[in-house]
């Protein structure tokens, strides 16, 4: 990727082999997959001084308070946290998830699977300042490949017909997450929705049923890492991961 005026290609490799997907639509159809859809995600961008950067609740408490905001809710670290859990996963290598970031303003971010996260907090944030600048991260210079990407809302458009819908939230029923990822159908795309945010509740209204993963809650990136278990052990066989 190149970073005009942040990074250096050299630096770090942003990109990795793409894993198999279907091209055809019909066979994209068909196409078994884990859907996350992060929510309420904290991705905002401001001119501090004379350059752009990604508020977060430690280093611009100024700048938050100046907007009218609470400084605890800009917590950008944990979509960071969430997308290193998912785009590492051996599900997304395999091919078999796909991942949204919704945003508090609005914006719905599309992050391809062989898109490989940074995993220094501040190189994140260079790359998502200038994601929300530019609108897309390209996987090389001149490329058409956009790894990450501003799309067109609503995220359900991009859903497949078929797909059940899954919320998560610590006041929903208590389930085991690997028996309940079990009884899910074997060969249909299913839909998860993380909360991206440090406190609150999921506010959604596309979802089918909502469930919890632990009486005590957890972070959204043990969320993230439980699903991604999960369903690896439902359609990796053993060994592959």
């Amino acid at each position: 990727i190149i970073f005009s005026g942040f990074l250096c290609p050299q630096d770090m490799e942003f990109r990795r082999k793409p894993p198999f997907i279907p091209k055809h639509p019909n066979d994209k159809a068909r196409w078994k997959r884990l859907i996350v859809v992060l929510e309420h995600c904290w991705l905002e961008s401001e001119k501090v001084g004379r350059k752009y950067e990604l508020l977060n609740c430690d280093d611009h408490r100024t700048e938050i308070k100046n907007k009218g905001q609470d400084y605890a809710d800009y917590r950008p670290d944990i979509v960071h946290q969430c997308l290193l859990t998912l785009m590492e996963s051996p599900l997304c290598r395999a091919g078999l998830l796909q991942v949204y970031v919704h945003t508090t303003s609005g914006r719905l971010i599309q992050v391809l699977p062989q898109t490989k996260i940074p995993r220094n907090f501040k190189r994140f944030s260079l790359m998502m300042v200038q994601l929300l600048k530019k609108l897309r991260i390209n996987a090389m210079q001149k490329s058409r490949v956009h790894l990450l990407s501003v799309i067109a809302n609503p995220v359900t458009k991009y859903f497949p017909v078929e797909a059940k819908k899954i919320g998560t939230s610590v006041k929903a029923p208590l389930v085991d997450a690997f028996k309940y990822v079990q009884d899910l159908p074997d060969d249909k795309p299913v839909v998860f929705v993380v909360g991206g945010m440090s406190r609150g509740a999921i506010n959604v209204d596309y979802v089918d049923e909502t469930v919890s993963f632990s009486s005590t809650g957890l972070s959204a990136a043990s969320v993230c890492a439980r699903l991604c278990h999960a369903f690896e052990a439902k359609w990796i066989p053993d060994g592959a991961n």
